[in-house]
């Protein structure tokens, strides 16, 4: 992707700087990134996203060689990877508080005690009711995934899954349902 936005450069008057900073500062743009997200995928990511913020500011570009120069790429290339960072810190975050908001609108699990033994019975809860949620038909699990695992709101989850608020609502429900059902099979008894 980066080298397609610098092709696009390349044929463009406006976008000389932009190439001429890609040539100079590429290599220190890209160590920059890295030192923050140990992620190759990521790391481009990070010197695409500065590359763009470069080709919207050339006008700042005058002298290429100088330090503020370099300071400037530095700059941009460390803020992009902080905003991947943390995007990744928060999709990460809200996949395990959803998960932990599945548990309890099932289960009931309540965390009072720290104790390892009660750490082990949530672990294994868990893992049950990780299960049986693979258990549900597709269109259920879809519904339980994004409102639990992802945090969405009815009306997103019909958004994504293009169709109206009722039908989500209605297979909510629904999922949950089965989910008591699954468990109940299998011999564990959630409370209401």
């Amino acid at each position: 992707m980066l080298d397609l936005l610098v092709m696009s450069v390349d044929n463009n008057d406006e976008g000389r700087t932009t190439q001429a900073v890609y040539d100079l500062y590429y290599k220190q743009m890209y160590a920059t990134a890295y030192r923050i997200l140990n992620n190759h995928h990521d790391t481009l990511d990070a010197v695409q996203d500065a590359f763009c913020h470069i080709y919207k500011t050339e006008h700042v570009f005058t002298d290429l060689n100088t330090p503020q120069v370099a300071a400037l790429t530095c700059i941009y290339t460390r803020n992009a990877a902080i905003n991947i960072y943390n995007k990744n810190k928060r999709r990460a975050k809200r996949f395990v508080l959803g998960h932990e908001d599945i548990e309890e609108s099932i289960l009931h699990i309540s965390d009072e005690s720290a104790d390892l033994e009660r750490m082990i019975v949530c672990k294994e809860e868990s893992e049950i009711l990780q299960k049986a949620v693979m258990m549900l038909d597709d269109k259920y699990r879809d519904v339980i995934e994004l409102k639990f695992f992802y945090n969405m709101r009815n009306t997103d989850i019909a958004e994504v899954l293009h169709t109206n608020i009722n039908t989500i609502s209605s297979r909510l429900l629904r999922a949950l349902k089965k989910l008591k059902e699954i468990l109940e099979e299998w011999g564990y008894e959630p409370t209401v």
